[in-house]
């Protein structure tokens, strides 16, 4: 498997680095990049991929609570074909730190089990810009969360 769970790389982290602050990357079969820095409970996950030449922020683990909070801006992260958010499908797979997503645009904001998204039906899978790996990103219709929103905003 070519995605370690994170709960591998941060063991690999505790051991290897600084607990202060500590930063891991992990490379997928591609060439995209899986960077994890831990900041004292706080895991921030950011994506490179291989044809670009800028880091992508995924979100931020709270390993106290099991909570990975990613934050969208509506206009410039919503699908609009499927009138759906994508989220990076391995990285949700492969995790052992959380088991909530909080997904937060500025309308909504919602708490997603992260068992759920592994075994509903209502998402669909696209690939952009690349053949696989970290990308690959599984798209939930604004319909399909619904039930699990925590708040207008």
């Amino acid at each position: 498997m070519f995605l370690l769970g994170l709960v591998h790389i941060y063991t690999y982290l505790a051991v290897t680095l600084k607990p202060d602050k500590m930063r891991g990357i992990k490379k997928d079969k591609v060439g995209n990049e899986l960077h994890i820095v831990k900041k004292g409970i706080y895991l921030t996950l950011y994506l490179r991929l291989k044809t670009e030449n800028r880091m992508r922020k995924l979100g931020r683990i709270n390993t106290s609570r099991k909570i990975f909070y990613i934050n969208r801006t509506r206009e410039k992260h919503l699908f609009r074909k499927l009138n759906a958010y994508g989220l990076s499908y391995e990285v949700i797979k492969e995790a052992k730190t959380f088991d909530q997503i909080r997904l937060k645009d500025e309308y909504s904001e919602w708490l997603i089990p992260k068992e759920w998204i592994l075994e509903t039906d209502n998402k669909e899978f696209l690939n952009f810009q690349n053949s696989g790996g970290f990308e690959l990103q599984a798209f939930l219709t604004l319909e399909a969360i619904k039930q699990f929103k925590t708040q207008d905003r």
